[in-house]
């Protein structure tokens, strides 16, 4: 009854398994049907109902010779190298020390580059777009933030002194394009996971087909990206009003402008690593609602349970984003200030450079994508182990 049910209601990975086996040979399709044992249920039933289509046995499988020739040398999947990382944590003894943890880290990351090295062409496809869409959100952000600051404060108040009817304006406006910039990033994601996904079934990957599958699953992956990201503004934005707090505590018992920039931002990033910490559990929620037929709310609390042996891994890979991001930007500001010293540019002038800057961070952060899921395909394979 259940295999029936499933194929009287194909799911998106058998339709997409049908797909696959109607362009086999006769002769694959038979020897793969000798192995039927290796097959996941779904695989199994799909298969069948392909060799009934076209009238094929098991038994129409043709015997090996007598002195069959040496098989023909296969290219090693590009899934082989991080599996076998894997394979190796999990046959290894347990690790006695932080280096034997380590080196195995180093060895997962080292298959992730390889991955993002052997496709960077694909992969930039997806997070360039994305990357110059964020920065003129960016530019608008700034020019209406400008705006409102010409608007609504008037010139007798210091730093830090803000009106209301400002705070009211500016954080509408930053949060707008907060939420646009990230579901932006979002998207480039979800196009990263369905590449990924098709690349470890050695299918062909084009951008459109990535496209494609976002805008079938567009309703659940907004939903799912809102929700994340009203999580990530709370957090972060808790952090923010903790650094304030703490700007406000410093100027009061010194009597002086308060922290500078500098202790301010290497504040907020120590409590931003905290957040991410937690926020960690919530990484897998674009790649469950791309791979699997869920909803927004499933897919986050079935990412908490997916995550469990891999938060410090995804902790990892987030923190190097943030710390990327954190390094280009920075080298930007310290690079404009150098040029605007020493050639007179035209105010203008920091827009191409925004705009590589940009484009940097993203193709630096493909690398975290790409392993956070790679880290979601090896946790649902754990889970379906297990059951």
């Amino acid at each position: 009854m259940k295999g029936d049910l499933s194929a009287s209601h194909p799911t998106p990975v058998t339709a997409e398994l049908a797909r696959t086996y109607s362009r086999m040979a006769d002769e694959e399709l038979l020897r793969l049907a000798r192995d039927q044992g290796s097959l996941l249920e779904a695989a199994r039933l799909t298969l069948e109902e392909e060799l009934r289509k076209r009238g094929l046995s098991v038994e129409d499988t043709p015997q090996p010779s007598a002195e069959p020739s040496p098989p023909a040398e296969e290219a090693p999947s590009l899934w082989q190298g991080w599996k076998t990382a894997f394979q190796a944590e999990e046959d290894a003894p347990p690790p006695k020390g932080l280096l034997a943890r380590t080196g195995k880290l180093h060895a997962f990351y080292l298959e992730t580059l390889r991955l993002y090295r052997d496709h960077f062409r694909l992969f930039a496809s997806f997070i360039v777009p994305a990357a110059l869409l964020n920065f003129g959100i960016w530019v608008v952000r700034r020019l209406a933030n400008r705006a409102l600051a010409q608007a609504l404060l008037p010139d007798t108040l210091g730093p830090w002194r803000l009106t209301p009817s400002f705070l009211a304006a500016a954080t509408a406006v930053n949060l707008t394009t907060a939420l646009s910039a990230w579901t932006v990033t979002s998207a480039a994601f979800a196009c990263i996971v369905t590449a990924v996904d098709r690349l470890g079934r050695a299918q062909e990957v084009r951008v459109r087909d990535c496209c494609v599958r976002l805008q079938a699953r567009l309703g659940p992956f907004l939903r799912a990206t809102v929700l994340a990201g009203i999580l990530t503004g709370l957090g972060f934005g808790a952090a923010g009003g903790i650094v304030v707090v703490l700007f406000t505590i410093v100027e009061a018992l010194t009597h002086s402008p308060g922290m500078s920039v500098t202790s301010a931002t290497v504040a907020l990033y120590v409590l931003a690593a905290l957040v991410l910490g937690v926020l960690a559990r919530m990484a897998f929620t674009i790649p469950l609602v791309m791979t699997e037929s869920t909803s927004a709310m499933v897919a986050l609390k079935s990412s908490n349970r997916l995550s469990d042996r891999f938060v410090l891994r995804i902790w990892l890979a987030l923190m190097e984003s943030e710390i990327v991001t954190y390094l280009v930007v920075l080298g930007m500001h310290k690079g404009q200030s150098y040029l605007a010293e020493q050639f007179p540019f035209p105010f203008w002038s920091q827009y191409p450079l925004g705009a590589g800057a940009t484009v940097l961070v993203g193709l630096l952060q493909v690398p975290a994508m790409i392993a956070i899921t790679l880290l979601y395909f090896r946790a649902r394979e754990r889970a379906a182990a297990k059951l």
